[in-house]
């Protein structure tokens, strides 16, 4: 008699697993880049402002991989756009959402802050250097604040998402471990019971027939391998269900 096969975890999603090897920027940056080389072929723009905000790109797709350096790099690119004439066309300044995007969706909120605070001071330079004479640059720090207060939103809703994935995966997980525990204490139980029924049935003939003793060896060595399985089980570190083959609970 075999024990049930049990359930698959369920899998992280596809996007999840982008959030957490970091690809999400690199993906978003490269978007980004094409968008700009686009439209800078399009409307004819001077060299340096394309290749700032390529390297601005470059700077907020590393920023998963090298997160102080990266974001260093693009905070250093944003504010030499406060050199910039007016009249040059950039995407840049939106490369800076990226990274603030990717700490919020996983969970490095104290980055995300210092990230915000840093990049949000900068924005508010290149603003007030950009804005025309007359007009006062807070209705742009107004439409950028709520630009990054959507961004955090973002980030915290696919965060609080992710958690609540993994506590599922946990809790099925642990139900698992227990109810393949109990699988293991019941074939435990049986082989132990074919050894004690061997030894009775040698007992009352005097002599230990070579079936006893066949039958006694196979259902000790059953036994000490289910009793592995099952303290590998209730060990802290749990037992993923692929690695317990189904022949080990199989008990004739």
């Amino acid at each position: 008699m075999a024990a049930g096969r049990q359930r698959r975890l369920p899998q992280d999603s596809r996007f999840s697993r982008l959030v957490s090897q970091g690809r999400v920027e690199l993906i978003l940056a490269c978007a980004l880049a094409a968008l700009v080389l686009v439209l800078d072929l399009i409307t004819a723009q001077p060299w340096p402002p394309l290749l700032l905000d390529v390297l601005a790109c470059t700077a907020a797709a590393a920023t998963p991989r090298w997160p102080r350096l990266a974001s260093t790099a693009l905070g250093a690119i944003l504010l030499s756009y406060v050199l910039f004439p007016p009249d040059w066309a950039s995407l840049g300044e939106y490369a800076l959402l990226i990274p603030i995007l990717g700490s919020g969706m996983r969970g490095l909120h104290r980055v995300r802050l210092v990230q915000t605070i840093a990049y949000f001071a900068i924005l508010a330079a290149i603003s007030w250097v950009d804005a025309p004479a007359g007009r006062s640059p807070i209705i742009g720090w107004l439409l950028w604040a709520v630009l990054l207060a959507t961004i955090w939103l973002i980030g915290n809703a696919f965060a609080a998402s992710i958690k609540a994935h993994r506590a599922t995966r946990e809790t099925e997980l642990l139900r698992q471990r227990q109810a393949f525990a109990r699988s293991l204490h019941d074939t435990v139980a049986r082989s132990l019971s074919r050894v004690s029924m061997a030894a009775e049935r040698a007992r009352l003939q005097g002599h230990a027939t070579d079936d006893d003793l066949a039958t006694i060896a196979d259902a000790a060595s059953r036994s000490a391998e289910e009793l592995r399985w099952l303290m590998a089980v209730l060990r802290d570190s749990p037992v993923d269900s692929e690695m317990q083959p189904a022949s080990t609970l199989d008990v004739a």
